[in-house]
Protein backbone atom coordinates (compact mmCIF):
# COMPACT_ATOMS: atom_id res chain seq x y z
CA UNK A 1 0.00 0.00 0.00
CA UNK A 2 2.80 2.41 0.82
CA UNK A 3 4.48 2.08 -2.53
CA UNK A 4 1.51 2.91 -4.28
CA UNK A 5 0.82 5.71 -2.25
CA UNK A 6 4.67 7.11 -2.93
CA UNK A 7 4.40 6.76 -6.81
CA UNK A 8 0.70 8.63 -6.44
CA UNK A 9 2.20 11.51 -4.74
CA UNK A 10 4.95 11.76 -6.55
CA UNK A 11 3.78 11.70 -9.49
CA UNK A 12 0.83 14.67 -8.27
CA UNK A 13 3.95 16.80 -7.10
CA UNK A 14 5.68 16.74 -10.13
CA UNK A 15 2.70 17.22 -11.65
CA UNK A 16 1.91 20.59 -9.55
CA UNK A 17 5.03 21.53 -9.89
CA UNK A 18 5.46 21.49 -14.03
CA UNK A 19 2.65 23.33 -14.15
CA UNK A 20 4.28 25.93 -11.76
CA UNK A 21 7.31 25.36 -13.89
CA UNK A 22 5.02 26.10 -16.67
CA UNK A 23 3.21 29.35 -15.68
CA UNK A 24 6.79 30.88 -15.03
CA UNK A 25 7.77 30.29 -18.62
CA UNK A 26 4.91 32.35 -19.78
CA UNK A 27 5.25 34.83 -16.95
CA UNK A 28 9.31 35.40 -18.24
CA UNK A 29 8.26 34.69 -22.16
CA UNK A 30 5.67 37.59 -21.44
CA UNK A 31 9.13 40.05 -20.32
CA UNK A 32 8.25 39.12 -16.56
CA UNK A 33 6.32 42.49 -16.33
CA UNK A 34 4.81 42.96 -12.64
CA UNK A 35 1.47 44.44 -14.31
CA UNK A 36 -2.34 42.12 -13.68
CA UNK A 37 -1.12 39.67 -16.21
CA UNK A 38 2.65 38.90 -15.67
CA UNK A 39 1.31 39.03 -11.23
CA UNK A 40 -0.37 36.72 -12.57
CA UNK A 41 1.27 34.12 -13.92
CA UNK A 42 3.65 34.65 -11.80
CA UNK A 43 1.56 33.92 -8.46
CA UNK A 44 0.47 30.64 -10.40
CA UNK A 45 3.85 29.27 -10.44
CA UNK A 46 4.41 30.01 -6.94
CA UNK A 47 1.37 28.27 -5.62
CA UNK A 48 1.40 25.20 -7.85
CA UNK A 49 5.10 25.21 -6.47
CA UNK A 50 4.26 25.27 -3.05
CA UNK A 51 1.23 22.55 -3.65
CA UNK A 52 3.92 20.46 -4.96
CA UNK A 53 6.35 21.06 -1.84
CA UNK A 54 3.29 20.28 0.30
CA UNK A 55 2.37 16.86 -1.45
CA UNK A 56 6.50 16.39 -1.32
CA UNK A 57 7.09 16.83 2.27
CA UNK A 58 3.68 14.62 2.89
CA UNK A 59 5.41 12.00 0.55
CA UNK A 60 8.56 11.33 2.74
CA UNK A 61 6.08 9.79 5.31
CA UNK A 62 5.61 7.11 2.95
CA UNK A 63 9.27 6.73 1.46
CA UNK A 64 12.71 6.90 2.39
CA UNK A 65 14.07 9.90 1.60
CA UNK A 66 16.62 9.05 -1.30
CA UNK A 67 13.12 7.52 -3.10
CA UNK A 68 11.01 10.78 -2.73
CA UNK A 69 13.53 12.98 -4.05
CA UNK A 70 14.32 10.47 -6.98
CA UNK A 71 10.57 10.01 -7.71
CA UNK A 72 9.85 13.71 -7.07
CA UNK A 73 12.03 14.69 -9.51
CA UNK A 74 11.70 12.16 -12.27
CA UNK A 75 8.04 12.97 -11.99
CA UNK A 76 8.51 16.88 -12.84
CA UNK A 77 10.52 16.18 -15.97
CA UNK A 78 8.45 13.73 -17.29
CA UNK A 79 5.30 16.67 -17.08
CA UNK A 80 7.62 19.01 -17.28
CA UNK A 81 8.89 17.68 -20.82
CA UNK A 82 4.76 16.90 -21.86
CA UNK A 83 4.42 20.25 -20.86
CA UNK A 84 6.76 21.85 -23.38
CA UNK A 85 5.83 19.28 -26.01
CA UNK A 86 2.09 20.18 -25.90
CA UNK A 87 1.94 23.12 -24.42
CA UNK A 88 5.17 25.32 -26.04
CA UNK A 89 5.37 23.48 -29.02
CA UNK A 90 9.02 22.67 -28.23
CA UNK A 91 11.29 19.35 -29.32
CA UNK A 92 14.52 17.75 -27.98
CA UNK A 93 17.14 15.94 -30.25
CA UNK A 94 17.66 12.53 -30.51
CA UNK A 95 20.50 13.05 -27.45
CA UNK A 96 18.04 14.17 -25.12
CA UNK A 97 15.45 11.74 -25.81
CA UNK A 98 18.73 9.15 -24.83
CA UNK A 99 19.24 10.73 -21.89
CA UNK A 100 15.61 10.66 -21.12
CA UNK A 101 15.42 6.95 -21.30
CA UNK A 102 18.65 6.80 -19.81
CA UNK A 103 17.20 8.52 -16.62
CA UNK A 104 14.03 6.66 -16.46
CA UNK A 105 16.18 3.69 -16.21
CA UNK A 106 18.38 5.16 -13.63
CA UNK A 107 15.01 5.20 -11.42
CA UNK A 108 14.18 1.38 -12.43
CA UNK A 109 16.70 0.12 -11.41
CA UNK A 110 17.10 2.26 -8.08
CA UNK A 111 13.51 0.82 -7.72
CA UNK A 112 14.37 -2.39 -8.22
CA UNK A 113 17.65 -2.62 -6.39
Amino acid sequence: MGLIVIYFLAAFAGLMAAIGDGCLKIWIDQGHKFDASGLYQLAGGVIFWNISLAIFVRMMLYGSFAQSVMLFIVSNYVFALLISQFWFGETLSTVQWGGIVLALLAIVLMELG
